[in-house]
């Protein structure tokens, strides 16, 4: 294997525009919402990104980040990206990426954006263009990340990674409560991973969908994903491999043992927003998405035809909310009749999916 070639700045890949810490940095806990950049913002720093030698590298070679489990090679994961470019272009400044793009004018979420890491970088990118596209939104619209919002180098005590996410509220919780007053959330769906085996995933729809039962404030949230997706939840549909859909999330993991810990035990004081209700959400997120397959069934693997099954698809958004919310409704009068136990639940979706696949 050839050796990665070292990180640079120059015309590809610019440097900053001031010398050493950032004016505006991360250390700031109560403004986390504004560490936002907009999506021409992300568009152009993974340009830079593409456009250095070590990306090609790292797509070419079956590695991973020290500490991270080797992927197979042809694409570039957010923990490469992280390690790679985001810590060194970074390190010194105390700001994240979206303030060293937005010193001048910090941006406030619209729109937050929950991913895992694991994912194919370039099918993130795909997948939020394809929301924003679908929701008539620009991409002028200011999108909150979770790696190019926090200071990720740790190279400074003060504003260390575990340091910002102790901030209270935690950082994404602040962009989520901004961005329930705007745009909400967009669920990124890739086919690399899956964003719900992710614990910290799963935790963030959980303050986007719980804190209403509090009597705060709700954040929708919205379904967004890149053509390798869709195609791959096309074979799934004709397939019929809807045991794929059910997912527990108390089993989604953390790279930290620390994180499920805590996790866990703030889902668990919530009474009215259970284990069982976000599961729930997220099994009607996936039977409309397995409804979704449906259609891209049709269209195969032509990107134009599937490009417009996206656009027919968001243009009844409304109606199959009101769907997604009856099926989660049916399922929950169905559980607490049956006085099954929640690991006895999947059958009953399973039973359920199966007819509505067979249904024509």
């Amino acid at each position: 294997m050839p050796a990665m070639p070292p990180f640079t700045t120059g015309s590809k890949f610019p440097k900053h525009s001031w010398t050493g810490k950032a004016k505006v940095n991360n250390s700031d806990s109560k403004n986390c919402a504004k560490w936002s950049m907009t999506f021409t913002q992300f568009k152009l720093f993974l340009s830079w990104c593409k456009a250095h030698p070590r990306y090609k590298w790292l797509k070419t070679n079956p590695t991973g980040p020290p500490g991270q489990p080797k992927k197979v090679k042809g694409y570039v994961n957010g923990h490469e990206l992280n390690e790679h470019f985001v810590k060194p272009w970074t390190k010194g400044t105390g700001a994240g990426v979206a303030l060293c793009m937005n010193q001048a004018a910090p941006k406030s979420a619209d729109l937050m954006v929950s991913h895992s890491w694991n994912e194919n970088i370039e099918e993130l990118e795909e997948a939020v263009q394809v929301h924003l596209a679908g929701r008539g939104l620009g991409h002028s619209t200011a999108i909150w990340f979770c790696i190019f919002g926090l200071y990720q180098p740790n190279d400074l005590p003060a504003i260390t990674v575990s340091k910002q996410c102790e901030y209270k509220p935690p950082p994404f919780e602040q962009a989520i409560a901004a961005s329930s007053k705007k745009k909400g959330m967009v669920l990124a769906h890739t086919s690399q991973d899956d964003m719900y085996d992710r614990i910290w995933c799963c935790y963030e729809l959980f303050i986007a969908q719980s804190k209403k039962s509090e009597g705060g404030y709700e954040c929708k949230c919205f379904m967004g994903s890149s053509t390798h997706y869709k195609i791959k939840i096309a074979v799934e549909y004709k397939t019929k491999q809807v045991d794929k859909l059910y997912i527990n999330c108390k089993n989604a993991k953390a790279s930290a043992a620390a994180d499920k810990k805590f996790i866990h035990g703030q889902i668990a004081k919530n009474s009215k927003y259970t284990w069982e209700k976000m599961n729930a959400i997220v099994y009607a997120n996936r039977f409309q998405l397995a409804k979704m397959g449906a259609t891209y069934a049709k269209s195969g693997t032509d990107a134009k035809k599937i490009a417009a099954a996206e656009k027919a698809w968001y243009a009844g958004h409304a109606k199959r909310s009101a769907e997604k919310q009856a099926q989660i409704g049916k399922w929950n009068t169905l559980i607490k009749a049956s006085g099954l136990k929640p690991i006895d639940h999947q059958k009953i979706r399973m039973k359920t999916t199966l007819a509505a696949f067979t249904t024509k």
